[in-house]
């Protein structure tokens, strides 16, 4: 079985179209298995334009349906209110409405087992609370589109793992929110993510030390100077 990947649109009147195309009808993302969630119609209008790659789209009934080989684009279609209606480059309500749609299918489709992962194309955050749809971000809307109480956003690559306590917060208020139970919970979290993903012989500090570390971590942040 394929580790498929759901690619969620963004803001189709911004640049995340485009960037899909040229990510996926070639180079090394080529023919990786992978189904776009996005309006069709959207996608046809920026090959029509001839700025990217050439490639074919297959609209499909079921994921799986999809074929997945270079300058081959399978959709997962979510129209628009109003394709004719869509302005490049302008701030738009029913673009971010479609972003958090798109969201929300590929949401639906991981947690039935149909695709295992999703990546997330740029949205305009404007846009999406124009649409009424009042998110800081993609962490946020996921979190809520999963029921899920303690989350935190991993900047992950082979050298570096990241995990943040704080996110979308401005840095005038962050210090307000910060407290020994966020960075406790934060510290959990990295330590069963990291052993999800393979890192499992390392030293793991007890519960103990964390609520300790966690309690001085927020002692020493909210003491410096602002």
């Amino acid at each position: 079985m394929n580790n498929t990947i759901a690619v969620t649109m963004g803001d189709p009147a911004g640049i995340s179209p485009e960037i899909i195309i040229k990510a996926l009808a070639e180079g090394e993302l080529a023919g990786i298995p992978a189904v776009v969630v996005c309006c069709a119609a959207t996608l046809r209008r920026v090959l029509a334009l001839n700025i990217t790659p050439h490639a074919e789209l297959r609209v499909l009934d079921s994921v799986q349906d999809a074929h997945f080989a270079p300058c081959i684009i399978n959709v997962v279609d979510e129209p628009l209110a109003d394709p004719d209606a869509l302005q490049p480059g302008r701030l738009q309500k029913q673009a971010g409405d479609l972003a958090w749609r798109c969201v929300k299918r590929a949401t639906e489709l991981a947690l039935a087992g149909e695709v295992q992962a999703i990546a997330t194309a740029p949205l305009n955050k404007e846009a999406l609370h124009a649409a009424g749809h009042i998110y800081p971000g993609h962490t946020e809307l996921l979190a809520q589109m999963t029921y899920t109480k303690n989350y935190a956003m991993v900047l992950y690559t082979d050298h570096l793992k990241v995990i943040h306590v704080t996110t979308h917060i401005a840095l005038r208020k962050f210090l307000d929110t910060l407290n020994g139970e966020r960075i406790q919970t934060v510290i959990g979290m990295a330590d069963r993510f990291l052993r999800r993903v393979g890192y499992t012989n390392r030293a793991s500090p007890s519960p103990g030390s964390i609520r300790t570390r966690a309690r001085m971590a927020c002692l020493v942040m909210k003491r410096s100077p602002r």
